[in-house]
């Protein structure tokens, strides 16, 4: 018999996308899998879907509950979860047909800890890219906590990945409440420490949806620089943390995420029209303290390498030749 599969879906407001969700889960090639559906306190037509589809389909439970947030519903999944394997999904993202077969297939076949997929980014205009570096390994810790920590590899997602239940139950590897952004990099940083063997498959199986509320887009349509991103650095210190004892390879690819991280910071800054010195000192110091590690990673391109130097040396000038760029050919930092 297949193993079961239990697939988490937390949501929240995004009846837009969430039948799309469901369904292309409903569609998978592997049969033997459960669908949970945690809806966290939604305010639109979310728990009336989430209602529907665990009336008409044997494999779909929901579970309603007051709003606590990302870290809350997905844990709500994990302790309700029946399977021997665990893969999270977002609700305005959809998967292929062959996303569990393939995740199980990797998992089974490497008896590894922990199976990982390329994946596409849907931007939501007909736009569609891959993410799929590398080829496909096995992995022990050091050489996948490399590709964690580099937003341009298989990054420090919950989705994209296929878990092993017992794993996280018996190390109590629960998502923090205290962090409403950036959870998942704490929480994959803490399953990665319970484990011995990574598989990562390239194939890109899994869609990631761009969302228009990101911080980094609300900042450019509003104008308005939301404090509450600063959470992202008390995830990043917590990371850190974790990592402490590590090699010097996984400390130095920690690092190279974090001046990622105080980049975005200063990008933010920039699109809100903000001025605030403290903050400005904060990203610019952050990138200038981690820089070298930055410079040295294999993952990062020209453009980002040179975008970390100009703004560690004055983020003032960096957006000045990021005007003059955007206005003679239309480039726009993401």
């Amino acid at each position: 018999m297949q193993d079961l599969i239990t697939v988490a879906v937390a949501v929240y407001n995004t009846e837009k996308y969430l039948r799309r969700c469901v369904d292309s889960i409903l569609k998978q090639t592997y049969q033997n899998f459960e669908v949970i559906l945690v809806d966290d306190g939604s305010t639109d037509g979310s728990p009336q879907i989430c209602d529907e589809y665990a009336q008409q389909q044997e494999k779909v439970s929901v579970i309603h509950k007051e709003n606590g947030g990302l870290s809350s519903a997905r844990n709500e999944g994990i302790k309700k979860a029946n399977g021997k394997f665990l893969t999270f999904i977002d609700s305005d993202d959809y998967i292929s047909c062959d996303y569990l077969k393939i995740l199980h297939t990797n998992i089974v076949a490497t008896q590894a800890d922990v199976a990982v997929c390329g994946y596409f980014k849907d931007k939501g205009n007909g736009v569609v890219s891959r993410n799929t570096a590398g080829k496909k390994s096995i992995f022990e810790y050091d050489e996948a906590m490399e590709y964690l920590f580099c937003e341009n590899s298989f990054g420090a997602y919950s989705w994209n990945k296929i878990f092993r239940l017992d794993i996280i139950r018996e190390n109590n590897v629960y998502f923090d409440l205290e962090l409403r952004m950036t959870q998942d990099l704490v929480w994959a940083c803490q399953y990665m420490k319970c484990c011995t063997k990574i598989s990562y498959d390239p194939t890109p199986i899994y869609y990631y949806c761009y969302n228009e509320d990101s911080v980094c887009r609300k900042a450019r349509s509003t104008g308005v620089f939301n404090k509450k991103s600063l959470i992202t650095l008390t995830a990043h210190k917590r990371a850190g943390e974790i990592i402490r004892n590590d090699s010097k390879r996984v400390t130095r690819a920690y690092q190279g995420r974090c001046v990622c991280t105080y980049m975005r910071l200063l990008v933010n800054l920039y699109y809100a029209n903000n001025k605030d010195k403290k903050l400005e000192k904060l990203g610019r110091n952050g990138i200038r303290r981690n820089l070298l590690a930055f410079l040295t990673r294999p993952f990062y391109g020209i453009k980002e390498r040179g975008g970390a130097v100009m703004m560690a040396i004055c983020p003032a000038f960096f957006f000045k030749v990021y005007e003059i760029l955007n206005r003679l050919f239309g480039i726009e930092i993401a």
